[in-house]
């Protein structure tokens, strides 16, 4: 007998219960699904009696595995097995043959953020910029309004997401990136052609 309880307080305690004196739920035989879990499970499980748990496909085996006995069932209380709160994952998938003409397309999130130099380095602006003005120090706020570059594996990621049109090197009337477009430091690895002469 103290075997028995025993053993029955290792499984509730495994599943997340902390009362052993609580009769189990009754679970149907077609509990395949998670809506008759939720109905059962809610009526017998208060929140201050368990721990949170998912639905996750070891749990809801041991759930189905238990010898249950009856139990009074309750209208009022939440479903223990449902999320609380939808969890919302943005994704920005590379559309690689279009629907229309079969070709790449560029993610607008990263033209409408990064910009593209014409040697190969993104740069963006600084994050948080606008936020809390009236607190900060006007060195501070100068700090704000300069561009960042990115590093070498972010620039490489971001020109995968880009197609080959935002690559191109574009020239404007008083741009205020063209003394930025030219690597003039590094003679050995970005060399300038010098101007023939005939």
């Amino acid at each position: 007998m103290a075997a028995a309880v025993r053993n029955r307080a290792t499984i509730m305690w495994r599943l997340g219960w902390n009362v052993v004196s609580q009769p189990r739920p009754v679970v149907p035989k077609d509990s395949g699904n998670i809506a008759a879990l939720c109905r059962v499970f809610s009526g017998s499980l208060k929140v201050s009696q368990c721990r949170s748990f998912s639905a996750s496909p070891l749990i809801s085996n041991r759930i189905l595995k238990m010898n249950t006995e009856p139990t009074i069932k309750s209208q009022n209380t939440r479903c223990l097995l449902q999320p609380s709160s939808p969890t919302l994952v943005a994704k920005r998938n590379k559309v690689y043959y279009s629907k229309r003409k079969g070709k790449p397309k560029a993610i607008k999130a990263v033209t409408n953020r990064f910009y593209r130099l014409d040697w190969g380095i993104w740069i963006r602006t600084q994050s948080g910029r606008h936020k809390r003005i009236w607190k900060k120090s006007p060195s501070r706020r100068y700090l704000s309004r300069q561009h960042l570059f990115c590093n070498k594996q972010q620039s490489r990621l971001l020109d995968k997401m880009t197609t080959d049109y935002w690559h191109r090197p574009r020239h404007y009337v008083d741009d205020p990136y063209a003394p930025y477009q030219k690597r003039t430091n590094l003679q050995k690895y970005f060399p300038e052609k010098r101007p023939f002469y005939p």
